[in-house]
């Protein structure tokens, strides 16, 4: 049996050995015959960083996107061979998007799963490779402390700022302080939003 792969899920393939069954997950890998400087010069590759700034991606956010830069000798393999083994940050985030994207009825369990599940109602005329490329601009680059996603927290905390002036219930107004340092803004912005349903 196989599946085809698609924007979020490597390909995977399943095969009836003697007495079990064994799966196979097929990684990609896209080693560029340009650049660095040449990518990453482009705005298209643009990512926002922990400020909700533009900036441009290093060579690490580059193999975090799974994109390795060919060199003039054969360093790069080891890197090339590290991704078809091991699963990055980003693979993380896009394996549940595919879910989010495919399933009906999600329960949102972490705060990119809340992110996400807000992200199909208010993107739903995007296509899956257009999902995909907003995800990867907000959530490949790091913060300092080697977290993604920093950024997309602060955007929702933003938006539940608007919620402060008539509070959870619509009777008396929140304090912006509260809501500026609340651990799980996703999933309090995905409640209220629930709420108003």
């Amino acid at each position: 049996m196989w599946a085809p792969g698609s924007v979020y899920q490597p390909i995977l393939a399943a095969a009836d050995v003697g007495e079990g069954r064994v799966e196979f997950s097929y990684s990609r890998v896209l080693v560029s015959t340009s650049s660095l400087e040449a990518l990453s010069s482009h705005a298209k590759f643009n990512l926002r960083d922990e400020a909700g700034n533009d900036c441009a991606p290093s060579e690490t956010d580059f193999k975090n996107a799974r994109i390795v830069f060919q060199k003039d000798d054969a360093s790069y393999i080891e890197k090339v061979l590290n991704l078809l083994i091991d699963d990055t940050q980003m693979d993380s985030v896009l394996k549940v998007a595919g879910k989010v994207r495919s399933v009906e009825q999600f329960a949102p369990a972490s705060e990119l799963d809340y992110d996400l599940a807000l992200r199909v109602v208010e993107f739903l005329d995007q296509t899956d490779c257009e999902f995909a490329g907003v995800l990867v601009r907000e959530y490949l680059k790091p913060d300092a402390s080697g977290r993604i996603g920093t950024w997309v927290q602060e955007k929702r905390r933003g938006e539940l700022n608007k919620y402060s002036k008539d509070g959870f219930w619509g009777v008396g107004a929140e304090k912006a302080k509260d809501i500026r340092e609340h651990p799980a803004p996703c999933e309090e912005l995905w409640k209220r939003k629930q709420q108003k349903k």
